[in-house]
C-alpha cells in the first residue's frame, strides 16, 4: 500500500501561490523551513506520498499574495496505517499503472 497524507482545504480570496510545510519536529513559524511543496494559487488539494506509516508530522500551509505570506495553524497528524491491509489479497491502482501493490 502506498503511504500518503491527503490534504484538502478551502481558502477565501485569491492568492499567488501556496506553500506546504511538513516536518517530524514542530515548525517554528518565525523561522520557516524550506516548503516541502509550492503549489499554484488555485490548488485546493495535495497528496504527500513521502511519509512513513506510524510517524507523527507537523503540518501547516502558507498562502502568498503580493509577496506577503500568511501561515495557517500548525496541525499534528499521525500517518496511521490501514488496519485491514493484511486482509487484502490484491490491490490494483488503475489511476497510475497496473502493478499489484501486494506484490502478487
Amino acid at each position: 500500500m502506498t503511504n500518503r497524507l491527503e490534504l484538502n482545504w478551502s481558502l477565501d480570496g485569491v492568492v499567488d501561490e501556496q506553500r506546504y510545510y511538513c516536518s517530524e519536529t514542530p515548525i517554528d513559524i518565525e523561522n520557516l523551513p524550506v516548503p516541502k511543496s509550492v503549489l499554484a494559487g488555485n490548488i485546493r488539494a495535495y497528496t504527500d506520498f513521502a511519509i512513513t506509516e506510524g510517524a507523527e508530522y507537523y503540518v501547516c500551509a502558507g498562502s502568498v499574495k503580493n509577496g506577503v505570506e500568511k501561515i495557517s495553524e500548525q496541525k499534528v497528524v499521525t500517518a496511521a496505517g490501514d488496519q485491514y491491509w493484511s486482509s487484502v489479497s490484491c490491490y490494483l491502482r488503475f489511476d497510475t499503472d497496473f502493478s499489484d501493490e501486494k506484490g502478487k
